[in-house]
């Protein structure tokens, strides 16, 4: 998941946000699923 939202450690939270798929950021970075611009719904 990435976000700009923090949490604390602990803290049960609901997100929403964009799925991807096969995401390749290069520099060795790859992820088969990924939540991208997750907004915390509390």
């Amino acid at each position: 998941v990435t976000t700009t939202h923090e949490v604390n450690l602990g803290d049960i939270i609901t997100i929403k946000g964009r799925i991807s798929l096969d995401k390749d950021f290069g520099y060795g970075y790859f992820y088969d699923v990924i939540m991208e611009d997750a907004e915390i719904i509390k």
